[in-house]
């Protein structure tokens, strides 16, 4: 009858345009990237328990030990968000990417997070057995003593020092660029450079690798950072944002139930089951289980995760005072324009 495939037929249509009765919608998906770093744990953990699936998001999570590779991926639309230093943040949104920070990701505890370190190998060798000694160690045309990842947080912490000192910091005899922390931390073990600016747990998987590994290379601190420290941040693109917003929420909902896990399990339990979620991520390429240093797991130490929230206005200004003053950028993004407190409790 006329009337019965007039009905048929606008069922039809519906239904190509709206999820039909019985169905289940398919969940939203989120491309995110992680650093080899502490404060992606909470992250790593939620979905390793399946708790972006349970709110209602599917959270892909891809693993980039390379941070200039991040950032790219970031600017190209691979990922969708990830977690990054403050100072990369405001350099890509002076740069013309969309950025916008969403919250904090982790906040590194003031004592034990971060320090500058060489090896008794470049003791013995070049006198380096102390920050002073590092720095007098480096005349015009020989390479640079202090590595790390420059134009970023790190960077930020270390002229602070520097300059607290009373040294003048001058990066083009003081600092050597490296954008793979893991690879950074296996050249430093083995005497591959003077010195290095490393986070937690780098520096305590370090102190426990066996002298026949790092050539008898033993770990010497010649300075631990203390006090404040900047967070990490997680940030979207804004087209993300304002496409996807629910599906972000539920992101966020997933990443404070994981935390909230993380803070009350024992610190055995932690660890042996991040082991297991960090080696699932391939941050330490060929690294197994089996292959971990004795000592290493007992010693490391599992910090409470601060639940997300704002990033202090104090702290954006002061970066972004300091990248005006290094020319890293000459803008001045408002911190209003480049953050958002929509996702936070």
């Amino acid at each position: 009858m006329p009337w019965a495939r007039r009905l048929a037929l606008s069922l039809l249509i519906l239904c190509a345009s709206l999820p039909c009765l019985g169905g289940s919608d398919p969940l939203s998906k989120l491309r995110f990237s992680l650093p080899p770093l502490m404060g992606s744990l909470p992250t790593a953990f939620a979905a390793r328990w399946g708790l972006f699936e349970a709110h209602g998001v599917s959270v892909e999570l891809v693993a980039l030990n390379d941070d200039t590779a991040r950032q790219q991926a970031f600017v190209s639309r691979e990922i969708d968000g990830m977690i990054c230093d403050v100072t990369t943040a405001i350099r890509l949104s002076t740069t013309g990417t969309d950025v916008v920070i969403t919250s904090t990701a982790y906040e590194p505890p003031q004592t034990g997070s971060l320090a500058i370190l060489t090896t008794t190998c470049m003791a013995a060798a070049k006198g380096i057995t102390s920050l002073d000694a590092l720095l007098s160690s480096s005349p015009p045309f020989r390479p640079s003593p202090i590595t790390f990842t420059t134009e970023s947080d790190l960077e930020f912490h270390v002229d602070a020092l520097l300059e607290s000192l009373g040294y003048k910091v001058d990066p083009k005899t003081m600092y050597v660029h490296s954008n793979h922390m893991p690879n950074l931390a296996a050249r430093l073990a083995i005497g591959g450079v003077e010195a290095a600016v490393l986070p937690d747990p780098y520096i305590t998987y370090m102190s426990y690798v066996p002298p026949e590994v790092t050539f008898g290379c033993q770990l010497v601190h010649l300075w631990d950072f203390s006090g404040p420290l900047l967070p990490s941040v997680i940030v979207f693109r804004k087209e993300v944002l304002e496409r996807n917003g629910t599906a972000i929420g539920a992101f966020y909902a997933a990443l404070r139930e994981a935390i909230d896990r993380l803070n009350v399990m024992g610190q055995e339990e932690m660890i042996n089951e991040g082991v297991d979620v960090v080696l699932s991520l391939d941050f330490f390429p060929g690294v197994t289980r089996a292959s971990i240093p004795p000592g290493v797991l007992e010693h490391i130490a599992v910090p409470q995760f601060t639940q997300p929230g704002p990033l202090d206005p104090g702290q954006y200004g002061a970066v972004l005072d300091w990248m005006n003053k290094k020319h890293y950028t000459w803008k001045r993004p408002e911190y209003a324009s480049l953050t958002t407190s929509r996702y936070l409790q």
